[in-house]
C-alpha cells in the first residue's frame, strides 16, 4: 500500500474520530445543560413551595393574633360588664345589657346563660328577661358572611363560587343592587367571619369582606341559581 492510501486512511480515521467525539460532546453538554435545567425546575419548585408555606405561616400568625386580640378584649368586657347585670341599680344593669348586644349579639344569650346558672334561683328567674331579650336580638341579627366578589353576569359569579369550593369553602349567590355577589358562609358571629376572612383575604380575594346577612340581603328570594335580596 502506497503512503498516500495510508495518509488517506489515517485521515479518515481522525476524521471520523473526530466526529465522533464532537458529537459526543455536544451529547454530554446537552445531557449536562438538561440536568442544570431539571436542577432549577426543582429549585423553583422548592422556592415556591417554602414562599407557600412562609405565606400560609404568615396568615395563620395573623389570624391567631386576631383571635387572641378578640378574646382578650372580650374577657375585659366581660369582666367590666357582667358583673353589672347583678347591679341593684337599674341604670347599670341596662348599660352592661346595652355593651353585650351592641358587641356581642350573637354571643349574648350565652354569656347571660352561663351567669344565670351561676346566680340564685331567685336572681335566675330575674335573668329570664334578659336571656328573652338577648335571644331576640340574636335572632334578628342573624348569621354573617364573606362577600368575595360582585359580577355583573350570574355565570361568572358562579366560576367565583366554584373557585371558593376549591378552597373548601361554600359559598353562594345573590342578587343585590345590580350585581351577582358571591358569599361565603353563614358564620354564627362577626368574630367568626372576621376571623375566617383573613384567611380568605390571602387565598382568594383581598377585597372580601364581612357583612350580616339579615342587614345586608334580607327576605332573600330564590330564583335560578341564586338568591334575590329584597333591598329597599
Amino acid at each position: 500500500m502506497s503512503s498516500g492510501k495510508k495518509d488517506c486512511n489515517w485521515i479518515t480515521i481522525v476524521t471520523a474520530f473526530l466526529s465522533l467525539l464532537s458529537a459526543l460532546g455536544v451529547a454530554y453538554i446537552g445531557y449536562q445543560s438538561r440536568r442544570l435545567e431539571h436542577q432549577v425546575d426543582l429549585l423553583k419548585v422548592r422556592v415556591e413551595e417554602e414562599s407557600v408555606a412562609v405565606e400560609r405561616e404568615s396568615v395563620s400568625l395573623e389570624q391567631r393574633r386576631f383571635e387572641a386580640e378578640q378574646r382578650m378584649r372580650r374577657d375585659e368586657i366581660i369582666r367590666e360588664y357582667v358583673p353589672m347585670l347583678l347591679s341593684s341599680e337599674e341604670t347599670e344593669r341596662r348599660i352592661a345589657l346595652a355593651v353585650l348586644f351592641v358587641l356581642y349579639p350573637n354571643d349574648a344569650p350565652d354569656i347571660l346563660a352561663k351567669v344565670s346558672e351561676a346566680i340564685g334561683e331567685e336572681q335566675s328567674q330575674e335573668f329570664m328577661a334578659m336571656m328573652e331579650q338577648a335571644e331576640s336580638i340574636a335572632e334578628r341579627t342573624g348569621d354573617w358572611g364573606i362577600v368575595i366578589g360582585s359580577d355583573t353576569t350570574l355565570e361568572a359569579a358562579l366560576d367565583e363560587v366554584r373557585t371558593a369550593q376549591e378552597y373548601g369553602y361554600e359559598a353562594v349567590v345573590y342578587y343585590r343592587g345590580g350585581w351577582f355577589a358571591t358569599v361565603v358562609g353563614p358564620f354564627p358571629s362577626q368574630e367568626v367571619a372576621e376571623s375566617v376572612n383573613i384567611v380568605i383575604r390571602s387565598e382568594i380575594r383581598d377585597s372580601a369582606f364581612v357583612i350580616n346577612f339579615n342587614s345586608w340581603c334580607p327576605s332573600p328570594i330564590q330564583r335560578d341559581g341564586y338568591l334575590e335580596c329584597q333591598t329597599q
